[in-house]
């Protein structure tokens, strides 16, 4: 059994931790509704909850992984967490109770400061024969996608309303650029919240459509783009950065400690945070927040742009170098580890 989170990055690392596990002979049942212990045990020989380490919203998700380890069940909590879960809404019964897996080395230290057991790292991954099925619709988003932007380099963004997110700050940076530059074009995926944020921006559309497309087609206009943009304060891990990777799209993005880990700068074009704070919105986390100045935000867009139009043989090569990136990162290589884990922490 694996009981996944309702959010969209979530709900894709627990169906490819369903197709891992299946390929190797388990039988899986995605849930995404909580279920009791009762019912967890008389339906699975084992479970991998897959939520965020948030004392706060998914109380109810650490509570069933505490009562399986109780009673002896295979059961691991896999999750990120983009600073730390709050001092203020941990509970005591959380601490030491059930074995979590952190999907990166960022993730372990901050739950480990506050006193959650961590038992491994296993880092997220992307599954490279979904990016293989998704090709054939490669041609089809690039058309769609680049109408009417034919001689603009584009750059696409796909992030949600959350302060976490930076959109504010990418809107600065398009305005900065956009200021120097007018062959180029932005494309962001967003939320309605996102769209209030975001504003009036010239060479942007954006697009109301977070969440709403299969992952097939998300690939897909992942290689449509010319570049991806991170524009994140606060990652667990960053996900994102290796599928738009796997399709050829390099990435660019703010040194955060977990995108550090996974990245490659002869792939991505990494720019540095000015300050570091903590910020809690009453979640049940409280985000370390790596603010930076929007110009550097537009000084790599400008570098990006540069590359693209004018050395246009270290743009292409650079692309083929974020393809086997990504193959570090193939979830046939991660997750068999994740599901050899169950078998230890009983």
């Amino acid at each position: 059994m694996i009981l996944v989170s309702k959010g969209v990055s979530l709900k894709n690392v627990g169906a490819d931790i369903a197709d891992v596990a299946s390929e190797s002979g388990w039988v899986v049942r995605p849930v995404s509704a909580i279920a009791s212990p009762h019912d967890v045990i008389s339906i699975a020989d084992a479970a991998i909850i897959v939520m965020p380490v948030n004392p706060v919203a998914a109380a109810p998700y650490m509570l069933l992984a505490r009562d399986l380890r109780v009673r002896k069940f295979p059961v691991v909590y896999y999750g990120p967490v983009e600073g730390r879960p709050s001092p203020l809404a941990i509970q005591k019964w959380m601490l030491g109770s059930f074995p979590i897996v952190a999907p990166s080395e960022y993730v372990r230290d901050k739950l480990v400061e506050v006193g959650f057991g961590v038992v491994d790292v296993v880092r997220h991954g992307v599954n490279l024969r979904l990016v293989e099925r998704s090709k054939p619709y490669f041609a089809m988003a690039r058309n769609k996608v680049r109408r009417g932007l034919e001689n603009k380099v584009v750059f696409g963004t796909v992030a949600f309303y959350h302060v976490r997110k930076g959109l504010e700050r990418l809107a600065d940076a398009i305005r900065l650029v956009t200021q120097e530059v007018k062959d180029v074009h932005f494309i962001i995926v967003t939320t309605d919240r996102g769209r209030l944020k975001l504003g009036d921006l010239p060479n942007t559309t954006i697009e109301t459509a977070f969440g709403a497309r299969s992952r097939q087609e998300v690939f897909a206009w992942y290689s449509a783009l010319d570049w991806v943009i991170i524009p994140s304060l606060a990652e667990g891990f960053g996900l994102p950065l290796i599928e738009a990777n796997a399709v050829g799209a390099p990435v660019i993005h703010n040194a955060l400690p977990p995108l550090m880990e996974i990245t490659d700068e002869t792939v991505n074009i990494v720019f540095q945070f000015d300050n570091v704070y903590e910020k809690n919105v009453g979640d049940g986390i409280v985000y370390e927040m790596h603010d930076y100045n929007p110009e550097r935000l537009a000084k790599a867009i400008l570098k990006a742009y540069d590359e693209t139009v004018n050395a246009r043989d270290e743009y292409v090569e650079r692309k083929k170098r974020a393809i086997e990136h990504a193959r570090r990162y193939d979830i046939r290589k991660l997750y068999p580890h994740l599901l050899k884990l169950l078998s230890e922490v009983t």
